[in-house]
């Protein structure tokens, strides 16, 4: 059974931060969800075992057309200029 994860948000009715998802279109835009440190239970160091400041987890979605969704989860704060890595294609 996979991991899973929840959390809280007061949705904003403009940007692309924390936006109300029933609000999300198929624009191309990516948005993005601010998560808690709080029992985030992520490495507190990088690859290189150099140590994490933030923490945060992130979650982006991009909603492609009415059955396809484009997700990840990140590490950090949301930023204006957000990017894809590896993000997982679900479709309904």
């Amino acid at each position: 059974m996979a991991d899973v994860t929840s959390f809280t948000f007061t949705p904003a009715h403009s940007g692309t931060t924390d936006r109300e998802f029933s609000e999300i279109t198929a624009d191309g835009k990516i948005y993005c969800y601010q998560g808690s440190q709080e029992g985030f239970s992520g490495s507190n160091v990088d690859k290189n075992g150099n140590p994490i400041e933030n923490r945060t987890p992130k979650y982006l979605l991009q909603l492609i057309d009415d059955t396809h969704i484009k997700v990840e989860s990140q590490i950090g704060a949301c930023s204006a200029n957000e990017k894809f890595s590896n993000p997982v294609i679900y479709e309904r």
